[in-house]
């Protein structure tokens, strides 16, 4: 009879398990890294280039989701939504008494400050996380913090995860390129670019479908760049995040204004009503995504660009149409300032190899094409 194989660890009588205060410590990461990615889910809500900034809408959206939200009533295991808003404000106002990363500079632009002053209202995942270490202490008082905390993601916010994950319209490559750090960077520029443009478009409100296909045929993008269907589905697939989520007063109040200064507006029209209720209308930050999108889908540029050349050569051909002078008239604007010579001129500044390229391109392209018909001409020449 053969003798059974025993490993070393078995002919010593034991294994080696991992001790508690391991098991706790693994547990720990998962968990934060699980909440890091609701977290980023949250952030993305109709806004898919946002991933580290969430205001206190989407907070509070979140809780709702994973059913720590409940009436007007306070009890031990359920938050009301004043409690919920005081814990984002506490530690807000914390962070905006707190770093001098968060000043804004006195020569600041507009446009820069109104930025500054928007992120003020925001908090970064590591601010999340302490709110969220506050919640697990109210909703689980009896468990140690780490149990508690752990508890709370694994338990209540993995709800939100399943939602969030069900919500979201974008096809995964599409969400990828949007979430690039190359194309979050560029995406700031754009904004401030064509944020305009949205505000003259929908009033300082949302934007439904019509209005954002008038958008494309002013600015050259429709039929010429892309096609009907192809804007079909760049604008369903960003409004779908609007359907089942938080209520659309939130987009009704602008998407880059700060609170306690906020613009006035008109009422919404019986269409813009509808578009809320139904959840297929973009708001400001959505529409920038869209115009992006359209940049990487156009037909007109070459497969084998990136996605970030596609979008600058996008944007430097829809600049040249027709639009601009259609949103200044819409505006009453008659004087001509820098950004109208050149809107593009801080993106070439920072693109400015790309540019240089295309330049170098398209003139080794002419010369091809000079020396090209002077042959024919001096085959065409008598004598020859």
């Amino acid at each position: 009879m053969k003798a059974k194989k025993t490993s070393p660890e078995h002919e010593a009588g034991k294994t080696e398990e991992p001790s508690e205060e391991n098991k706790e410590e693994t547990q720990l990461k998962e968990c934060t890294e699980r909440l890091q990615r609701i977290f980023m889910e949250y952030c993305t809500v109709s806004a898919n280039s946002n991933t580290n900034k969430m205001p206190c809408f989407k907070f509070v959206s979140l809780l709702k989701d994973s059913g720590l939200l409940k009436g007007v009533v306070k009890t031990s295991t359920v938050l009301t939504t004043t409690e919920a808003e005081l814990y984002f404000t506490k530690v807000l106002s914390l962070l905006n008494e707190k770093g001098e990363e968060r000043e804004i500079p006195p020569t600041a632009s507009p446009g820069r400050r109104e930025e500054a002053e928007q992120k003020r209202d925001k908090l970064d995942f590591k601010a999340f996380y302490y709110v969220i270490c506050q919640v697990a202490t109210r909703i689980y008082p009896d468990l140690p913090l780490n149990q508690a905390f752990t508890t709370l993601v694994s338990k209540d916010l993995a709800k939100a995860e399943f939602k969030a994950q069900q919500r979201s319209g974008l096809p995964g490559a599409e969400k990828d390129v949007l979430q690039s750090e190359e194309m979050i960077e560029l995406k700031d520029y754009i904004h401030r670019i064509i944020g305009l443009y949205f505000r003259s478009y929908t009033e300082n409100t949302i934007m439904e479908y019509d209005v954002f296909t008038k958008f494309c045929r002013d600015f050259g993008i429709f039929p010429e760049l892309c096609n009907k269907s192809v804007l079909h589905g760049i604008f369903y697939s960003i409004a779908y995040a609007n359907s089942n989520v938080m209520s659309g007063s939130s987009d009704l109040e602008g998407s880059r204004t700060s609170p306690g200064k906020k613009r006035p507006r008109p009422m919404p029209t019986a269409a813009k009503k509808k578009a809320l209720r139904t959840g297929e209308y973009m708001n400001e930050e959505q529409f920038v995504d869209a115009v992006i999108l359209c940049g990487v889908k156009s037909k007109a540029f070459e497969k084998e660009a990136s996605s970030l050349e596609k979008v600058l050569h996008f944007m430097e051909k829809i600049l040249q149409s027709q639009g601009i002078a259609k949103v200044k008239k819409m505006v009453g604007k008659t004087r001509i300032s820098a950004d109208d010579i050149d809107p593009l001129f801080e993106v070439r500044a920072r693109y400015r190899e790309y540019f240089d390229r295309r330049v170098k391109g398209n003139n080794y392209r002419q010369e091809l094409l000079d020396q090209v018909f002077a042959d024919d001409e001096e085959e065409e020449a008598p004598g020859n």
